[in-house]
């Protein structure tokens, strides 16, 4: 029976599509792995000087959750995250339904969603948009439905179609 397996834990872990409940993590496999384990732990706040003692602190009261196991990829989007809360992630080598025991860790903050969002300046083809910078954003998606295209979509019979979707130029 193997009881022991001796895996390195996976290196490179890149976070990627950071939203305000997900974010989606990959990593490179080690070698004489076939799997991974993914957990996360949110990460206790500790108040004082951010010195040695306090990382001891909250090393040792990681409280570490399952999220997926037997992860055949090198990527996993991880669900269920709050804004503004700060988490570990962590990937742990596996093989024959074996994990090694340390793992890699990355920390992730999801995103806080916009607030503030209003029109500027609207006519015919554009609109200008302001809304209040979200810390940590690198990029913001702005999709919209144009009036039209709500009243085509309520007077179409086929409740399958599809919403017509305008992006502001």
């Amino acid at each position: 029976k193997l009881n022991h397996l001796t895996l390195s834990p996976p290196t490179n872990l890149f976070l990627t599509q950071i939203s305000c409940n997900s974010c989606c993590i990959t990593w490179d496999s080690a070698i004489g792995s076939t799997c991974c384990m993914v957990e996360k732990a949110l990460i206790n706040h500790l108040d004082g000087d951010d010195n040695d003692n306090n990382n001891q602190q909250q090393q040792s009261s990681t409280n570490w959750n399952f999220v997926a196991k037997d992860i055949t990829s090198n990527s996993h989007e991880i669900f269920g995250l709050i804004a503004g809360l700060s988490y570990k992630i962590r990937i742990r080598s596996g093989a024959f339904g074996i994990y090694e025991e340390n793992g890699s860790e990355i920390d992730v903050t999801p995103l806080t969603t916009v607030s503030g969002l209003r029109v500027v300046e609207f006519n015919d083809s554009t609109a200008i948009l302001e809304w209040n910078p979200v810390v940590e954003a690198t990029e913001y998606k702005i999709t919209a439905q144009s009036a039209t295209a709500i009243a085509n979509h309520n007077n179409n019979n086929n409740s399958g179609g599809e919403e017509n979707k305008n992006k502001i130029k």
